[in-house]
This record gives C-alpha cells, sequence and structure tokens, in this order.
C-alpha cells in the first residue's frame, strides 16, 4: 500500500505539479529516521549508492545533496569502517569544500590516527592556505619558535629558535647570509654581554693537519681602491683591536705582492 501510495504521488507530481517535492516529517515523539536507504549487496560490481542526488544546474547555484542542522550537531554525516567517510570530487573546482563564520570550515578529528591528509599525485600543492595557520597541540608552543622534526616519520614539535646546532656534510657554505643594501649595514652581527672570554663571532678550523692555510675567520674586501678592509677590529678601551695568539707558531702574519704587508699610524710598542 505505501509503494502504491508513492507511486501515485510520484506520477501526480510528474504531471501536474510545478514545483516536484516529496516531505518527510518525523514527529516530535519518534526517534526514527526521516529517509532511510540500504544497499544490500555486500561485493558490488560498480560504485553504487543507496541515495543519489544530482543538480543539473551549469552555474554555481544549488547542490545535489544538502543537509541541515538546527543545533551543535552535523548537516552531513558519512562514516565507513575502513574506507572514506565523506568523498568529494571535481574536475576543476574543490573536491570538498567548507565554511564557517565563526568556527571550523572542514574539521577533521581522529583518535589515535590522522585528523587531515592531504595529498599530491602529481606537481600541485597537496596543501595550500590562503590567510593565517595555527597549530595547536603540539609540545612547546609559545612566541618566536619554530617547527622541529622529531624523528623520521614527519612529527614535529615548537622548538626555540636559539640556541641552534646542526652537523651536516657539504660541499658548499652551509649558511650564506647576503646584504645587498648599499648603506653600510652589516652581513652578520654577533654581539655578546660576556664579562671574560666571549666573543661576538667565534670561528674554529677544526683540522690538525691542513694542506692550506685554513682560517677559524677569514674577511674578504673586494674593494678596488684602499679603503676598506678584509678583516677589521675597534677597541674602546686600551686594549688590542685585532689579537693574534699562538703556542709554538706566529701570532701575527701579513704578506703583500706589490703594497706594503704592515703599515701603522702612531706609536709601536713591543713587549716580551
Amino acid at each position: 500500500m505505501k509503494k502504491i501510495l508513492f507511486l501515485s504521488l510520484f506520477i501526480s507530481f510528474k504531471m501536474f505539479g510545478q514545483t516536484p517535492k516529496i516531505d518527510v516529517v518525523v514527529g516530535d515523539t519518534e526517534n526514527v529516521n526521516g529517509i532511510r536507504a540500504v544497499l544490500k549487496p555486500t561485493n558490488p560490481t560498480n560504485i553504487y549508492t543507496a541515495i543519489t542526488g544530482e543538480n543539473n544546474s551549469t552555474n554555481g547555484n544549488g547542490y545535489g545533496v544538502r543537509g541541515f542542522h538546527s543545533g551543535s550537531g552535523s548537516g552531513v554525516f558519512g562514516g565507513s569502517i575502513s574506507g572514506v567517510g565523506v568523498y568529494g570530487e571535481s574536475a576543476f573546482g574543490g573536491g570538498v569544500s567548507g565554511f564557517s563564520a565563526e568556527s571550523s570550515g572542514v574539521f577533521g578529528s581522529s583518535d589515535t590516527g590522522i585528523g587531515g591528509q592531504f595529498t599530491s599525485s602529481n606537481s600541485g600543492y597537496a596543501l595550500k592556505t590562503e590567510g593565517k595557520v595555527e597549530f595547536r597541540g603540539l609540545n612547546g608552543a609559545g612566541t618566536n619558535k619554530f617547527l622541529k622534526s622529531t624523528n623520521s616519520n614527519g612529527n614535529a614539535e615548537w622548538s626555540d629558535l636559539l640556541p641552534y646546532s646542526q652537523t651536516s656534510t657539504s660541499t658548499s657554505a652551509l649558511l650564506k647570509i647576503t646584504n645587498t643594501s648599499t648603506s653600510g649595514y652589516n652581513g652578520i652581527q654577533g654581539e655578546t654581554f660576556s664579562s671574560g672570554l666571549g666573543f661576538g663571532i667565534h670561528g674554529i678550523a677544526n683540522s690538525t693537519t691542513p694542506s692550506g692555510p685554513n682560517a677559524g675567520v677569514w674577511g674578504k674586501n673586494s674593494s678596488t681602491n684602499s679603503l676598506g678592509y678584509g678583516v677589521g677590529g675597534t677597541h674602546s678601551g686600551t686594549g688590542a683591536a685585532v689579537r693574534g695568539e699562538t703556542t709554538n707558531g706566529i701570532g701575527g702574519s701579513f704578506e703583500s705582492t706589490n703594497g706594503y704587508s704592515i703599515q701603522t699610524s702612531g706609536k709601536i710598542k713591543f713587549a716580551g
């Protein structure tokens, strides 16, 4: 009887209705589904759906399937034992799109798995964002920190920018900083407030059997006139602006092919 009534309603809508619509209303005291469709084949040979919605609109209006919830529940819910709960696909647009005025447009969560996973099989982007990005639930969150990988699985945690230490093998410079400004600013500036044995910049050449003139700190000046220094130093007190020290070698070595090896302005003091 129910099938006959439904068929009669459908035929009448098809023939006479201007806006075909079927309303299924569940009473306030009934705890049942509004519409329930069951697809019973356990091993289908094609992709079938228990409920299919289709919208033939050629513009951006309308939905194939739409769900709405008046409370804090879900407008559309999808579940799967081992597959995908909700799947969206689009040739040129978004496979899944979400919007929220004050909360999460798209929300994913998991107990022991992954709340959200994004992949790109070709040269596209697995994840692209526009606007701010916020990370929660990671250890050590705070201001002026960066995400550091903690293992080969890609796990990360917040870490302080400094102190920083890294060891790597490379045939080129591991760190190169270039300041292209011509207004007299530094490429690298190091400062220390230590009252003893502190260095603004400390360089170490670790080879004990070098085959060439290795240097802990090396300076080069590309000037073609007489201005500037390869390495310069100043001292605000009565100490030495530049110091060289060695146990058995030479404290300072100066060479010049055509110019002067040493040029002084002021008094010279020999001690020791």
